[in-house]
């Protein structure tokens, strides 16, 4: 069971969860991921101690302190890489900020590696279940853009502003590069269509973008074509989420990771396999592709 409680703040309504006496989340009202990771039963309890911590701790935050992210007990749900880069982000001190590429090197450091790509970095600064206490609106990109806050742009400014952060040099940034709905799907509508095995295309938060015939037929019993804006991982139990999620992480650390097998369906004599789709290397979707044992039956070059 996790046990939340609604705070009214500055920057809106946030809603604090719980479970087994740790705080898992703190999610800004309507902000990105609120709260998808989560499929237990949530119930309100106003007089969990460790809401009421959070709550004076939060009181403290707004009237001007600067309490300590260690007087509360912190247990944000995530991959070891994503709890790497969250514990980093705990080290960045009131009215400072730092940058992906930082972060990056420093992650890429403390696993003895040359290099560590600052976009794997984004995707798990993005996904912080515990916004404010885990300050990864403190994050901003190396030329100074303020990108990648699930809360909102206009969150992120006020808070760092409100901390006393130097905002010379910082900017909103023009929108990202991402999979536009209608040109990119019709292109990919013409490279799979005609693919026996069923393709599922995906962006970075696994909205399902588009469906091949035979994706449709597969998942059926999920809704079929009704999936088509909804997420891909509401067809999978959480084990399957959480490594959906770590592929993702990998796809972002390096542009030549792009193709990881998932899965073996012995009932169909079936791979499931998900491959990564980028623009110029940038890491901007996923597809999971599906691939039958099955001898072929079709005869060589048969075009009569």
């Amino acid at each position: 069971m996790i046990y939340t409680l609604n705070y009214d703040s500055p920057v809106g309504r946030l809603l604090l969860a719980e479970k087994d006496g740790s705080l898992i989340g703190l999610w800004m009202e309507g902000q990105k991921y609120y709260p998808a990771s989560f499929r237990e039963e949530m119930s309100e309890k106003p007089d969990s101690p460790v809401l009421c911590q959070t709550k004076q701790w939060l009181d403290r935050y707004f009237s001007g302190n600067k309490p300590q992210i260690n007087e509360l007990p912190l247990s944000p749900v995530g991959s070891e890489f994503r709890k790497a880069v969250w514990k980093i982000l705990c080290e960045i001190p009131y009215g400072q900020t730092t940058t992906y590429g930082e972060i990056a090197q420093k992650m890429a450091e403390d696993r003895g590696l040359e290099t560590m790509s600052a976009q794997a970095v984004g995707g798990a600064v993005g996904h912080n279940p515990v916004s404010i206490i885990i300050p990864c609106h403190r994050v901003v990109g190396t030329n100074g853009s303020l990108t990648g806050y699930a809360g909102g742009m206009e969150k992120k400014i006020w808070l760092l502003t409100y901390e006393g952060a130097d905002m010379n040099g910082l900017f909103i940034p023009k929108k990202e590069s991402k999979i536009r709905k209608k040109t990119d799907v019709s292109f990919f509508k013409s490279l799979v269509d005609q693919d026996r095995c069923p393709v599922v295309i995906c962006d970075l938060k696994s909205e399902i973008l588009y469906m091949n015939p035979s994706a449709v037929e597969n998942y059926a019993k999920w809704g079929g074509s009704r999936l088509i804006g909804k997420s891909l991982l509401d067809c999978h139990n959480p084990q399957s989420q959480e490594k959906i999620q770590k592929v993702l992480d990998w796809f972002a650390e390096e542009e030549s990771h792009n193709i990881v097998y998932t899965f073996h369906n012995e009932k169909q004599n079936k791979d499931v396999y998900m491959v990564a789709l980028r623009d110029g290397g940038k890491l901007i979707g996923y597809y999971e592709k599906h691939e039958y044992r099955n001898p072929e039956t079709m005869k060589l070059y048969d075009l009569i």
